[in-house]
């Protein structure tokens, strides 16, 4: 190990990442991908992804593809049945690249990439670094993919354990999935290492005429704006946030609330409607990710119901670092990030009473909320930011 490190200190690494998903598509474990290949490249590292055939290039990244599957179009997130064939030629795409490109460095999104990487360690011999995202079965099953204790739950959780057992080095991005792992699936603390998702301050740009011209055509009313940026589902808290807004709107009347993200929008947009809310919420659409912080800009408030799930949620870094007071659940994976500088509700209380709790937050004074969403960029601009996150990655790989 000491050697590798001191090859990584006095050379330019190549890393090829195993990517199982339709990068780059401006959403989730995306962003973090896409986060890590900048930084590591700025850091004169050459990276190279393998990926399926769906999906953006950003300018600068190398990314090689399997074959155009034309009949596959999905780019948001979630299982399909389609995964397997698809990772399949992501694996002969991968061996085929792995022997041009000779990486020093097999760098596994997902489980799997993970997979991918456990296959062909024996015959490239580099080490592989396994970034998780989530803890597989547990995922699959809040998802209602698959059926808790179901035969095909029973072989995707043996799957899982072989990754897990077979991976020398495993990347965690919050406290909680560490523990099960250490935990519950008995892995050693020495293979495990968390790296958050993180920020890039140099990316906090927003353009006040692009906002003053947003802000024009959604809020001409100038209510009090309730922001909320990522996918539209169940899990991510999008019907619980449309019944909180039902409650809401019995209690006062100048919110409106802005839903960035996809997929699911006409079926929420329908959805509101039918709850008698559908000019109060307002459903943008998948928004390009290096404009986000001209749409958060529009918010008051920013807001995610995301349910106690295996998963991060990065989106409370884009708020935070947009000064916005955050709005959400009170559980482990928003604790990890927001610590007491969160305006909490309870995911076990009656959208009734969360509302109740909002209206509360919303009449707080200026100054309070000031000092909160203050406080909590500068925290997350320290502790968060992908300057220092790419030195920990690095350190990890050796």
């Amino acid at each position: 190990m000491k050697e590798l490190w001191n090859y990584i200190e006095e050379n330019n690494m190549k890393i090829l990442m195993i990517v199982p998903t339709p990068f780059f598509s401006h959403r989730g474990c995306h962003v973090r991908i896409f986060e890590e290949v900048k930084f590591l490249k700025k850091r004169g590292h050459q990276v190279k992804i393998v990926s399926y055939h769906l999906g953006e290039t950003p300018v600068g990244f190398d990314i090689e593809r399997t074959l155009n599957f034309f009949w596959y179009k999905k780019t948001e997130s979630g299982a399909s049945w389609h995964k397997p064939y698809l990772d399949f030629f992501l694996l002969l795409k991968t061996f085929f690249v792995a022997q041009k490109f000779k990486p020093d460095i097999f760098h596994c999104h997902l489980h799997e990439g993970a997979l991918i990487g456990i296959i062909l360690r024996p015959i490239f011999n580099k080490k592989i670094v396994f970034d998780s995202q989530e803890i597989l079965t547990k995922h699959l099953i809040e998802s209602d993919f698959i059926s808790s204790g179901s035969l095909i739950s029973k072989i995707i959780l043996t799957i899982e354990k072989f990754i897990y057992k077979h991976s020398p080095t495993i990347i965690v991005s919050n406290r909680s999935n560490y523990d099960i792992l250490k935990d519950d699936f008995k892995i050693k603390a020495e293979k495990l290492s968390i790296l958050p998702d993180g920020i890039d301050p140099e990316a906090l740009i927003v353009d006040e005429n692009y906002v003053n011209n947003l802000r024009r055509q959604y809020n001409p009313d100038n209510k009090k704006i309730i922001v909320y940026l990522g996918t539209l589902n169940k899990i991510e808290g999008i019907d619980d946030l449309l019944r909180l807004l039902k409650d809401l709107k019995k209690i006062r009347d100048d919110i409106g609330v802005l839903i960035l993200g996809y997929p699911n929008i006409e079926y929420y947009r329908a959805l509101a409607r039918e709850m008698g809310i559908g000019e109060s919420v307002k459903f943008l659409g998948r928004i390009n990710y290096n404009k986000i912080y001209n749409y958060l800009a529009l918010g008051h408030f920013a807001i995610s119901l995301k349910m106690p799930t295996s998963e991060g949620n990065g989106k409370l870094l884009n708020y935070a670092a947009s000064n916005l007071p955050i709005i959400c659940y009170d559980h482990a994976a928003n604790r990890y990030i927001l610590d007491s500088d969160a305006l909490y509700l309870n995911y076990e209380n009656s959208s009734v009473d969360n509302a109740r709790k909002v209206d509360f937050y919303l009449n707080k004074g200026q100054e309070e909320l000031k000092i909160l969403s203050e406080r909590l960029k500068n925290k997350i601009l320290d502790q968060f930011s992908w300057e220092n996150l790419a030195e920990k990655l690095i350190k990890i790989y050796s």
